[in-house]
């Protein structure tokens, strides 16, 4: 009986042992566990922070770099009067009257639309109405009569504007747009 109490009370030493050596894994777990919190409760606010300031400063230069283009593309020059062109294959049957109105990227392209004088020597519009009138001229009057063929027109004359200018010219025609068309 003595040995099934010594060997009761050895089972019992190493049951104990087991625990104690169980629960210092435990701690040590669990101490790690909490160091581990702790470093992504400091490290998330500081990643999101990283991060917002990043996209914060790309978002700046976008905004930025859009605003230079809206300033680049407001100079707008109406060449007055506006044009009045028989129709091609209507025998001078009907005409259009367009009022042409380009948008320059650059205000110091607005000397080329000027006349031609001894105190504006670049000046080109006598050159630009001109080649404007014969684009209108040689449309027909199934050309004009749809949204796509007044932006096609609009494209021809603002490619036929842009071989006008100066190879050497600062700025370019960005657009040019009809504020009123009329067939008649």
């Amino acid at each position: 009986m003595a040995e099934k109490k010594e060997a009761s009370a050895a089972a019992a030493d190493d049951k104990q042992q087991a625990i104690e050596v169980s629960a210092d894994k435990t701690k040590t777990v669990v101490i790690i566990l909490i160091a581990l919190s702790i470093v992504v409760m400091i490290a998330t606010p500081v990643i999101t922070i990283f991060a917002i300031k990043s996209v914060v400063a790309s978002e700046t230069g976008a905004a930025k770099e859009a605003s230079k283009i809206n300033e680049v593309h407001n100079t707008e020059v109406a060449l007055q009067p506006a044009f009045q062109c028989n129709l091609a294959g209507t025998n001078a049957s009907r005409y259009v009257k367009v009022d042409v109105v380009v948008q320059l990227s650059d205000a110091d392209l607005k000397k080329y639309f000027e006349i031609r004088a001894d105190d504006k020597p670049d000046g080109m519009l006598n050159k630009i109405r001109a080649d404007i009138n014969s684009i209108i001229s040689s449309k027909r009057l199934n050309d004009l009569d749809s949204a796509d063929g007044k932006k096609l027109l609009a494209d021809e004359i603002k490619n036929a504007l842009k071989e006008l200018m100066p190879k050497d010219a600062k700025g370019t025609i960005t657009d040019v747009f009809f504020p009123s068309i009329v067939i008649q």
